[in-house]
């Protein structure tokens, strides 16, 4: 995400401020990063006009006004008992703006507030505050990657909610629709658990050990719950997924930035780090697994299908540190789709390790086991989108609503 640098110059001391920009954190506690600059007994408070400094707690005002032929404004402030102290800023962060700079603002504002809204934790700590959401991802956000999930969809949210989209449309003053659309969820959509994505539905799933045990990390049972019971019994605590990962680097490196697939692995597995050493179910979290039809992983060509979790050891994977998926019976059987190709309508199969790029894998956000490639958008799914015991499987288009696509790893018993 973007960032703009407001430059403060006093008394011979440059100070560098982030004044707005765009990000994300770790521990939402720590994110209240400082909104003021202090420059010696100085503290200057960032506004839409400089006019004013606090000088130890007392307003000061605005003597004299100067511009330097480079185009840097310097400006004089008294106060009283007399201090006389100059502070020199870029011309284009003081100066009235124009269209094109009040574009630059606004959309930089939308970043911000799209930041916030992604995450639950931040929409708690910080509501429509846009700066602190900039600070946060300078601080903290990039570095844990919070940029990685897919963000809110402003779009989307004005398409599924047409009071949102007539109210912004009417009583708009200032700023943009999209603006105001993202300030309605940050302050009313997310605690009417409107347009809640995976991250948010999972956060909440997380986050309640019943909810956990009957609904695994199924989002769409997270946002039905929610609604239906959740929001009128009080539950609204959300798990900050970041913060474990933080404390769990091994995990973390597994998902590297795929928070959805971490809070999917927190669900079903608890707070055990991922560990390639573990042997793993391949499971939809509704009781069926990823394992050959027959229960044979001696024969090439064995079909991947549904089946029904027993804990067999035709049904246990290893997952290795080069992304291929081992059978634990037999180490030298890989799931693979077959004859080299990584294009939808393939079958699933198990098949001597290789390692070509059709035996590669890749646990993409919390529901699609995917082939990692160039194209990079092909799922193992079912045929037909069959979600019963006994379907087969076979690549897909990944698709968000295909319930065939969605997968989980969990530590076998």
């Amino acid at each position: 995400m973007k960032s703009t640098f407001l430059k403060i110059v006093a008394i011979a001391t440059l100070l560098v401020f982030s004044g707005c920009g765009g990000g994300n954190s770790n521990n939402s506690g720590s994110a209240g990063t400082p909104q003021s600059a202090v420059i010696g007994s100085l503290e200057y408070v960032p506004s839409a006009k400089i006019n004013s400094m606090i000088v130890t707690g007392n307003s000061s005002t605005l003597s004299t006004e100067n511009e330097t032929p480079d185009g840097v404004l310097t400006y004089t402030f008294t106060t009283s008992p007399i201090i006389v102290s100059t502070m020199a800023t870029e011309r284009s962060t003081v100066e009235a703006e124009g269209p094109e700079e009040q574009q630059d603002a606004l959309s930089q504002e939308l970043e911000n507030l799209i930041y916030i809204a992604t995450w639950p934790d931040l929409i708690k700590a910080f509501g429509t505050d846009a700066a602190r959401g900039a600070s946060h991802y300078i601080n903290y956000g990039e570095r844990e990657l919070r940029g990685s999930p897919v963000p809110f969809s402003v779009d989307d949210y004005l398409e599924k909610n047409a009071d949102v989209a007539s109210q912004c449309a009417s009583s708009l003053t200032g700023g943009s629709v999209e603006i105001c659309a993202v300030r309605h969820f940050i302050t009313i959509g997310f605690n009417e658990g409107r347009h809640w994505s995976d991250l948010i539905a999972l956060s909440y799933i997380a986050s309640y050990s019943d909810l956990r045990t009957a609904y695994g990390a199924d989002p769409d049972a997270g946002r039905k719950h929610y609604l239906e019971v959740g929001r009128a019994t009080g539950r609204n605590s959300f798990y900050n997924i970041v913060n474990w990962l933080n404390q769990n680097p091994s995990t973390a490196s597994y998902f590297d930035g795929e928070f959805e697939g971490a809070l999917g692995w927190f669900i079903q597995n608890g707070s055990v780090p991922f560990s390639t050493s573990n042997t793993y179910i391949i499971t939809n979290g509704k009781g069926l697994c990823l394992a050959p039809l027959d229960g044979n992983v001696a024969v090439n060509g064995s079909r991947i299908g549904a089946v029904l979790c027993n804990n067999v050891p035709s049904q246990k994977w290893i997952l290795g540190d080069d992304s291929m998926i081992r059978n634990s019976t037999n180490p030298t059987r890989c799931l693979e789709s077959d004859g080299k190709t990584l294009v939808a309508g393939r079958k699933v199969q198990v098949w001597n390790c290789h390692g070509d790029v059709n035996q590669v894998w890749d646990l993409l956000s919390s529901r699609y086991l995917k082939v990692k490639n160039i194209d990079a958008s092909t799922c193992v799914g079912m045929v037909n989108q069959a979600t019963a015991a006994g379907a087969s499987s076979h690549l897909a288009r990944c698709k968000a609503d295909d319930q065939s696509q969605r997968w989980h790893i969990k530590i076998a018993s």
